[in-house]
């Protein structure tokens, strides 16, 4: 269950998963190689995984207590998934996606009047922005301002308990991830029926931006797979039959990705097919529950730069390689790690020599057609291509209406994320006075360059590598208004926004959600 505006994914039923726009250099550049992309030498990573490395050592609903008063949406998708029953799951799903709507609205209000994250009305958040709520985990995405002030407490936060509080990115990645991993469990026999997914949902509210997961039933807090307190690495191979049953799930979770698996440094030589820090852990019911799988495709170290959690490849580009490759590459923690991260290197130049250049070859000769902006992000997700690349799309040679499309989808996002900037600061209440945002917003940017450099075209080049300016997007101003009505749920009249400013406004009576 995936929000409508939400950034990478534009239709709640897709199952792929994207990753936020990020910078990159358009520029011609040689080969890459792992000191450019690895702050590192993955060589001179320890042996031993110590506490604060494991930024995941816990599922945070683990030792959560299931409220038997309250509707257990665990135990109605898991029964709709085991029975294939179609209809059950959709109408599970749909009805998931606005109880979390509803309660992420009620979480927020609750700690409107209050400290950080303090507690008001009986409902706290953690210093994680975590709330169990309604038998439901909460997580709320740190804003830029909290980034900031985190990366200044860093060591604080570390010492206390090795967690913080996640980006939108971070948990936009843990929506896609059960897409992908879900889709794969559909369409392939071999994975366990017993390995299981938690229902989530990503809900966008006026700025701010909640996940919403289903308690799952945990019997041991020890997990099958993956990481003890301790960090220690559990060995597969010499454990119970439960553990093998678990590492047969995730090998068949994952081959079908075109991800090869690789063996820790630490380790007894047993195979890790997911990434480190995931977790299988035993439920009261019988079942698997994974946990931790936020980070389940390699890397995009096609920018220089390297996150392993926020830029990912996307599975369409994965199934393209001529070659399998290493979900845990960089790491620093995996035998031959030097040859792992070459492959991964070897995957983003492959984005940007063939899998770009097919994709605008495709578009001049109308084998894929785009009509819209959404056709536009649909045609390059399925292409394997991630919305980061829309700055290197529009340098290729395009048709006219598309090179418009993707001028205008850049501009729009690069709104949206000064928007919601905004928004954060508001009450949840104030809709009318976010669409006066909106409307002013859009009007300041096209009528003053200076508001454009600083609103759009900063946000702009970080984001997708390149700065139109001002003169260069003007004629897609309307393109431009469908884009963040698309993305804001604001229904922006023609008459209130253009290239001249307006003062009369029709406000809409939709709630901006």
């Amino acid at each position: 269950v995936v929000s409508e505006d939400s950034e990478d994914t534009e239709l709640p039923h897709s199952n792929a998963p994207g990753s936020e726009p990020a910078r990159r250099s358009l520029s011609p550049r040689p080969p890459l190689t792992p000191s450019e992309t690895d702050p590192t030498s993955p060589d001179s990573s320890p042996d031993e995984l110590d506490g604060c490395e494991l930024a995941h050592q816990l599922p945070p609903d683990c030792h959560s207590i299931i409220d038997t008063s309250e509707e257990d949406w665990n135990r109605k998708y898991q029964h709709a998934v085991q029975t294939s029953n179609d209809r059950q799951l959709l109408q599970v799903v749909a009805t998931f996606g606005k109880f979390a709507e509803q309660c992420c609205y009620e979480l927020l209000l609750s700690m409107e009047d209050s400290d950080r994250f303090g507690e008001c009305d009986g409902i706290s958040l953690d210093h994680r922005g975590q709330a169990v709520y309604r038998n439901c985990l909460f997580q709320l995405a740190a804003t830029e301002d909290e980034d900031e002030d985190e990366s200044e407490d860093e060591d604080e936060d570390e010492d206390e308990d090795g967690w913080v509080q996640p980006s939108v990115k971070a948990l936009q990645q843990i929506l896609k991830a059960v897409q992908t991993y879900h889709g794969v469990q559909r369409d392939n026999p071999r994975v366990s029926p017993r390995l299981c997914l938690p229902l989530c949902c990503l809900v966008h509210i006026a700025g701010r931006v909640m996940l919403c997961r289903a308690l799952t039933p945990i019997a041991d807090m020890l997990p099958l797979i993956g990481l003890r307190c301790s960090g220690e690495i559990l060995d597969p191979q010499a454990s119970s039959w439960l553990t093998e049953q678990a590492q047969a799930g995730t090998q068949g979770l994952i081959t079908p990705t075109n991800l090869t698996p690789c063996t820790v440094r630490s380790g007894s030589g047993s195979e890790l097919w997911l990434g480190w820090e995931a977790q299988v852990f035993q439920g009261s019911d019988g079942l698997m529950y994974l946990h931790n799988f936020g980070r389940h495709m390699p890397p995009d170290v096609g920018a220089g730069a390297i996150d392993t959690v926020e830029r990912q490849l996307r599975p369409e580009a994965v199934a393209t390689l001529p070659s399998t490759v290493c979900l845990n590459a960089f790491s620093g923690l995996m035998q031959h790690q030097d040859a792992l991260d070459m492959g991964v290197l070897a995957a983003a130049e492959a984005m940007q020599q063939t899998l770009l250049p097919t994709l605008a070859a495709d578009l001049r000769a109308l084998k894929v057609q785009v009509h819209d902006g959404r056709s536009l992000v649909l045609a390059m997700h399925a292409a394997g291509v991630n919305l980061r690349y829309l700055g290197g799309l529009w340098e290729l040679a395009l048709p006219a209406h598309v090179t418009a499309l993707v001028a205008a989808e850049m501009v729009g996002r690069s709104v949206m994320h000064e928007l919601r900037q905004q928004w954060v600061r508001t009450p949840l209440d104030c809709t009318d006075t976010r669409h006066h945002m909106v409307v002013e917003l859009l009007n300041s940017c096209f009528t003053a360059d200076s508001t454009w450099d600083l609103k759009v075209g900063e946000p702009m080049a970080e984001k997708f590598g390149l700065r139109l300016s001002r003169h260069q997007a003007i004629h897609q101003w309307r393109l431009v208004l469908e884009v963040v009505e698309r993305l804001s749920g604001s229904q922006l009249l023609v008459s209130e926004v253009g290239p001249v400013s307006y003062t009369h406004l029709t406000l809409p009576t939709k709630r901006i959600v």
